[in-house]
C-alpha cells in the first residue's frame, strides 16, 4: 500500500453495497453515487460489510456523498414510490388536474398570505409595472409577485382568489385554460412555476401570446432539466421539466423573444435535502406543511438571493429553475 510519509492516501472504511462494484474514476463514481432514487437498492439489500478504500484528497467529497446516500437508504424505511416524468405524462390528464387541485387548495388553507413586496421579484417587477398598465398573473396561490392593487388574477383555488380579493385584486376563479379575454388585452403577464403544472402546455403559449399586446412582457419561471426529474416533482403535481433548448423552442415557436434570465427558485441545492422534504411531505403532510410555513418558507424568504440576470437564456446543469423575461414580437 505504500509508506504513509511518501504518500497522501489515507485508509477510509466504507459501507459497500452486496455485489456491486464501485468504479474508479471520479465523474463515473458520482454519476453512480446520484443514481436516481429509483434505482435505488432495497433496505433489505443495505450493505451488511465492509470494504477497506484506499483514497486520496479529491475523493473525500465522493465520499461523503456516499455516506449521504446510505442515510437516505437508512431513513426510508416506509415505501415511498415515485412516478417517471413520462409515467405522469401518460397518465390521465383530469387526474393529473385533480392531484394539483387537491394539492394547493390544503396547501392555501393552512398558509399565509405574502405580498409581492416580499420576494427577490419586486424589484424586477415593479420597474416592469411603470409601463405596464393592464397586468395578469396566472396562479399566484397565496404568493402574489405583482402589485394587487390594479391586476387581474386568475387561479383555480377559491382560498386564494379570496385573499387577494380582499387585498384589492380582480379576480377570476377557475383555470387558466378556460379564461376568456380579448386579444391584446394585457401589456404584462406573470405566471411563476404554472406552467409546467398544465398538461397541454403548447394551448397555454397560444393564449399568453393571444393576450399579450405586441412588445408586451412575459415573465415565467419553470423548472429546468427532464433528467433532473424527482420525486418531488412528481409529489407537487409536476408534468414536466424544460430542457433548456425545447424550451427556447416553444417560446420562439409562439412569438416571445426572450430578453434575460436568472436563476430561480426556493428549493434546496442538496438533491439530499430536497429528497428528505419530499419524504416528510409525502409520509406526515400536515406536520411537514406545519414546518414549513412556520419556519422553512420564512426563513427562504430572508435568504433570497438578488437575481442575477443574463441576456438570453441562461442555463446550466445546476440550475433547478430559471426566471425568463420576454417581449412578445409584433403580429
Amino acid at each position: 500500500m505504500g509508506n504513509p510519509s511518501e504518500t497522501s492516501k489515507h485508509i477510509i472504511r466504507l459501507p459497500m453495497d452486496r455485489g456491486r462494484v464501485h468504479p474508479t474514476d471520479v465523474a463515473t463514481k458520482n454519476a453512480w453515487l446520484l443514481k436516481p432514487p429509483d434505482e435505488e437498492i432495497g433496505l433489505h439489500e443495505f450493505p451488511l460489510h465492509e470494504l477497506v478504500y484506499q483514497i486520496d484528497h479529491d475523493n473525500v467529497a465522493v465520499i461523503c456523498l456516499r455516506l449521504q446516500r446510505s442515510i437516505c437508504l437508512l431513513l426510508f424505511k416506509i415505501p415511498f414510490p415515485m412516478k417517471s416524468m413520462q409515467q405522469v405524462q401518460e397518465e390521465d390528464r383530469n387526474g393529473m388536474t385533480e392531484i394539483n387541485q387537491d394539492f394547493y387548495e390544503r396547501l392555501w388553507a393552512n398558509s399565509k398570505f405574502y405580498g409581492p413586496e416580499h420576494f427577490n421579484t419586486w424589484d424586477v417587477l415593479s420597474e416592469l409595472c411603470r409601463t405596464a398598465p393592464r397586468r395578469l398573473e396566472i396562479g399566484p396561490g397565496l404568493r402574489p409577485r405583482l402589485p394587487i392593487p390594479g391586476t387581474v388574477f386568475v387561479d383555480s383555488s377559491e382560498v386564494a382568489c379570496q385573499h387577494l380579493h380582499k387585498a384589492g385584486g380582480e379576480v377570476h376563479v377557475g383555470s387558466f385554460e378556460t379564461f376568456q379575454y380579448l386579444e391584446s388585452s394585457f401589456d404584462l403577464i406573470c405566471l411563476f412555476d404554472v406552467i409546467e403544472h398544465i398538461s397541454n402546455d403548447g394551448a397555454v403559449f397560444d393564449q399568453l401570446s393571444h393576450l399579450l399586446a405586441d412588445g408586451g412582457t412575459l415573465v415565467l419561471s419553470v423548472p429546468l432539466h427532464a433528467h433532473a426529474w424527482s420525486r418531488f416533482d412528481s409529489l407537487v403535481g409536476h408534468y414536466r421539466r424544460y430542457d433548456p433548448q425545447d424550451l427556447q423552442v416553444i417560446l420562439d415557436t409562439h412569438a416571445f423573444e426572450i430578453h434575460r434570465s436568472a436563476p430561480f427558485g426556493m428549493l434546496p441545492k442538496s438533491k439530499l435535502l430536497t429528497t428528505l422534504s419530499a419524504w416528510f411531505l409525502h409520509q406526515f403532510y400536515e406536520t411537514a406543511m406545519s414546518f414549513h410555513n412556520r419556519y422553512f418558507f420564512p426563513l427562504g424568504l430572508k435568504l433570497q438571493k438578488t437575481l442575477q440576470f443574463k441576456p438570453g437564456l441562461t442555463h446550466d446543469d445546476n440550475m433547478d429553475e430559471v426566471l425568463i423575461i420576454c417581449h412578445r414580437q409584433p403580429r
